[in-house]
């Protein structure tokens, strides 16, 4: 990296050379031809470049796309690690000391089945916690010696839940490490499944036996028979698989009216797929069996009858019953016709209602019967009634009632509304209801106040929270079932009828006392209420916390008559409480150990809680933090642009998921910014989370980074422009040889032809060559030799300050020189320049030498970056520009200043000249580089550069070195 650093700065000491020999090459036409053949290699060498320089960036972009795609491939392993449903774990293996270590990895199933933490997982051996059920020592003889165990086992949860498992446990290995990994897959509910379903079918079994079901099956190409075995135990000639002739032996023993229906459905059984039948049939001891048959029948591909299999009841007892119904229908009608004003009948599937000769005289009006139900309703009973009527009518149909009852009033032939007790019952076959109408007169006041005790009770069992009243001596004349419930789990039965301690008795005795002492306290006030918390262990040993409300009931006399109490259940809300507790807890630890800034505000900005790293950054000891403005809080930069682009205000006013941005604060710092908005319950903003990153050093870095890279690529354009450079030169160098050869040579040939050249003028007075008189020639061919003379001995110079300003020096390579020689070659290197820049240039140079140490061409080129940026400056050639070198003996430094008459520099823009690409100078080709590299070679130098400017009057430039 060192080589790398010296070699680019050599490089830049090169370009400030090369830019000025370049310029003072175009001048002549020889130095314009040159530079054309050399400018067409270099494109040549630039192409060549841009392709490498192309197929490295196609690699770089190669191996990003394969590091994306590893990483893609490592966050898909491990998003299916942590969703597979089984529960995975894996841990080390001390093979030596038979003994499985920590767990290594734990995915969510795992966390989700034992109920631990992921870090307390990691922690705890798995012997110690969830497999303490599991013999281990065979369990890891078993593992060490199969590398694999499949076993069924109990695992138990850290909140003591236990359940069956399958564990699968496999040893693999890593390098010279081994793991185990164990698959725990929840079996419990499958288990619980089996046994139920086993115990289902046990069920079953037993309720077809109670049912008196079983099945039978026929095969139509062998003739085979498996009869049911209600058939089988009545008629003893019938057999199981043996050949029969179309079932005739069956078809014999069906009862006369019944085979006809039967051999109906035989004879077209290849036209149907199922079919049902009731029948009766002769047993041997010549009883009837009613039965009651259904069959499916399987057919081939053309649709032949195959086989037929289905199911026969013995419905023998439920025929008797109906029987006896309908024996019992006859018999309700006759006693309900003494007890009623008459008998009404509803058709269920017509919809249709009808009334006996005493029912529509009295409540017929007219009407033509039988009627639509809900016309007659609507029409006849009085319109708050009808409501009742009509569920009470539903709970019949819908089978939620066996009877339909209820009190309505209904208008008579005197056209008056009459209370009424409706009863009806549906009839066996289910198709009506029958019932009758009873006078109510002179019971309607009781069943209102009935209907009002029953409406008050169901309020009272529907309402979940526990309910009770009692009188004065502490005896429970009344609950709700939501109490009820309470008292079974307390002592295993209802206490109506009991007082306060039956409640409280074992590990709640000293809870039921305090309650007793409270009650008296409040009967003796005889007004008031009573509130106390508790917990009261239940007859499982689960804790419950209560909340006990009591007050004071008063009666007719409005003396003190009954305590009324409400018990509320808060376990659940308590251990919320103590899990949100926690939770918030463990998010606070973990806010605050990460180094992110994270703010909630509400939405008016104004800051609701903030991390440690928040505090640490925004808030001064001791200073308030929380409640403050967010523009308070981030002291912007006052030249950052307008606050609405923010995160917080895009989330605020656009109603957007998510933005981002970043934020210069006022002392510099720079931040990258993320807000996320906060939904309320109704999804309304409620406010906004902001999480923001100091990334002044990142950006800093990027920066620096850039800045290398561009000095870089600037570095190896001087390089070829060195190389080209110093071949231009070393062309220039040949013919200016011939030069200086030949015009001695000619110099000499002048001498010696000057005496025959005068001798014939004097012969011929006309004799002018080149039109110039001989004695006027004399001298100015010897001026014209002269000048070529100087001309070539200045091209040579030229050459020799370029070949020296772009030869490569190592940084480490310094000598002592003499300033002022550094000063005579930039000014003799920018001649050209200066010239076309100033009529004024002053040069004050110290007579005796200004010794310093470093390397002369590098701090050439710091004067020349100078001395270019003094003669851009000037806006008129009479301004001047002077150059100066002194000592400061008592600093012991050697200064050159270089001033300049020119539009100075604004402070604004002075406080950047030395930062890298700042130019003001853009549009004229100004790179930004030409003080940044200067103030980088001063440095290495261990010198410095000042710089003092007022706008419209110039500048003064100062390069301070340390003295030799």
């Amino acid at each position: 990296m060192d080589r790398e650093r010296n070699r680019i700065n050599n490089l830049d000491s090169s370009l400030a050379r090369a830019e000025a020999l370049l310029t003072k090459a175009m001048s002549t036409d020889s130095g314009k031809q040159e530079l054309k053949h050399a400018c067409s290699r270099l494109v040549s060498a630039v192409k060549n470049l841009q392709q490498e320089n192309q197929k490295l960036q196609r690699e770089v972009n190669e191996r990003a796309i394969a590091g994306t795609h590893l990483m893609a491939e490592a966050n898909k392993f491990q998003a299916v690690f942590n969703n597979v449903y089984d529960a995975l774990l894996i841990n080390r293996l001390d093979r030596k000391n038979a003994e499985i270590g920590s767990t290594v990895e734990v995915n969510k199933s795992a966390v989700k089945l034992l109920k631990y933490c992921e870090r307390d997982l990691k922690l705890l051996n798995p012997h110690d916690t969830f497999l303490k059920h599991l013999r281990f020592p065979a369990f890891i003889k078993k593992l060490l010696h199969d590398e694999q165990v499949v076993i069924e086992t109990e695992i138990e949860s850290s909140l003591g839940e236990k359940r069956h498992c399958d564990l699968r446990a496999s040893i693999f290995k890593v390098g010279r490490f081994e793991y185990v990994v164990t698959v725990i897959r929840d079996i419990h509910d499958s288990k619980m499944t089996d046994l139920q379903l086993r115990s289902s079918e046990m069920r079953l079994q037993q309720a077809q036996r109670i049912a008196k079901i079983s099945g039978w099956d026929y095969d139509f190409n062998t003739k085979r028979a498996s009869y049911a075995s209600q058939v089988k135990n009545s008629i003893k000639e019938i057999k199981d698989d043996i050949p029969g002739d179309e079932l005739q032996s069956l078809f014999s023993h069906i009862h006369p009216d019944d085979i006809d229906q039967v051999m109906l459905i035989w004879n077209n059984i290849s036209r149907q797929n199922e079919f049902e039948v009731t029948y009766r049939v002769i047993t041997d001891d010549g009883s009837l069996l009613y039965l009651f048959s259904r069959g499916q029948v399987q057919k081939d591909k053309y649709g032949n009858p195959v086989k037929m299999i289905g199911i026969t009841q013995d419905v023998t007892e439920k025929h008797i019953a109906q029987e006896k119904i309908k024996n019992s229908e006859k018999k309700l009608q006759t006693f309900l016709r003494s007890i009623s004003i008459g008998i009404w009948e509803y058709d269920i599937e017509n919809d249709s209602l009808s009334f006996d000769a005493e029912l529509e005289r009295e409540f017929g009006n007219g009407i033509k019967f039988p009627v639509s139900s809900s016309e007659y309703m609507t029409n006849r009973v009085h319109v708050q009634d009808r409501e009742r009527a009509f569920n009470a009518l539903d709970k019949c149909l819908n089978d939620e009632s066996g009877f339909a009852e209820s009190s309505i009033r209904i208008l008579n032939s005197r056209n008056q509304y009459v209370w009424v007790l409706s009863r009806g019952v549906r009839t066996s076959d289910g198709k009506k209801i029958v019932g009758c109408f009873e006078d109510l007169s002179e019971s309607i006041r009781f069943d209102k106040l009935k209907e009002q005790f029953d409406f008050l009770e169901q309020i009272a069992n529907m309402i979940p929270v526990p309910i009770f009243y009692k009188d004065l001596d502490g005896t429970y004349l009344g609950y709700n079932n939501a109490f009820a419930e309470l008292s079974r789990r307390l002592i295993g039965a209802e206490i109506l009828g009991q007082k306060l301690p039956s409640l409280f008795e074992g590990e709640n005795y000293k809870v039921g006392r305090r309650l007793a002492k409270a009650e008296k306290a409040l009967i003796r006030k005889g007004s008031g209420e009573c509130i106390r918390s508790y917990e009261v262990t239940t007859l499982d040993g689960s804790k419950l916390i209560l909340v006990n409300y009591k007050s004071i009931l008063k009666g007719f006399d409005d003396k003190p008559q009954y305590i009324v109490g409400v018990l509320t259940d808060i376990t659940k809300i308590k251990r919320v409480e103590n899990r949100l507790r926690l939770t918030s807890s463990r998010l606070n630890m973990t806010m605050n150990a990460i180094r992110e800034i994270i703010m909630s505000y509400d939405t008016d900005l104004n800051l609701q809680w903030g991390n440690r790293a928040a505090r640490d950054t925004f808030a001064g000891k001791g200073s308030r933090f929380v409640g403050r403005n967010w523009h308070d809080i981030w002291k912007r930069d006052k030249k950052a642009k307008n606050e609405d682009s923010y995160p917080v205000h895009k989330i605020l006013r656009d109603k957007v998921g998510y933005a981002q941005d970043k934020i210069k604060t006022a002392d510099g710092r720079l931040y990258q910014v993320w807000a996320f908005p906060v939904k309320g319950k109704r999804g309304r903003l409620a406010g906004v989370v902001e999480t923001a990153l100091d990334i002044t050093e990142h950006a800093k870095a990027e920066a620096r980074a850039k800045i290398h890279h561009e000095q870089l690529i600037q570095a190896d354009k001087m390089k070829s422009l060195g190389i080209l450079v110093a071949g231009v030169a070393h062309e220039i160098n040949n013919p200016n040889n011939f030069i200086g050869i030949n015009i001695s040579i000619i110099d000499k040939i002048w001498k010696d032809i000057l005496p025959v050249i005068e001798s014939y003028a004097a012969e011929n007075c006309e004799f002018a060559p080149g039109n110039f008189p001989v004695e006027r020639l004399k001298g100015a061919f010897k001026d014209l030799i002269n000048g070529i003379r100087e001309g070539a001995d200045r091209i040579r110079m030229i050459v020799d300050s370029l070949k020296g300003y772009v030869r490569e020096v190592p940084a480490e390579e310094r000598n002592a020189f003499d300033v002022n020689r550094a000063i005579d070659d930039s000014v003799f290197l920018l001649h050209n320049l200066l010239h076309k820049s100033t009529f004024d240039l002053r040069l004050d140079k110290t007579e005796q030498p200004l010794l310093v140490k470093g390397t002369k061409q590098r701090i050439e080129q710091v004067i020349i970056n100078t001395l270019q940026n003094a003669c851009q400056a000037l806006t008129d050639k009479h301004q001047m520009i002077s150059i100066k070198s002194y000592a400061i003996e008592k600093k012991n430094e050697v200064v050159i200043e270089i001033a300049d008459e020119g539009c100075g520099i604004d402070k604004e823009s002075l406080k950047h000249i030395t930062d890298p690409f700042f130019t003001t100078k853009r549009d004229k080709g100004g790179t930004g580089l030409g003080l940044s590299i200067s103030t980088s070679i001063l440095e290495e130098h261990k010198g410095r550069f000042e710089m003092k400017s007022t706008p419209g009057r110039g500048s003064v430039a100062k390069i301070i070195l340390p003295r030799f």
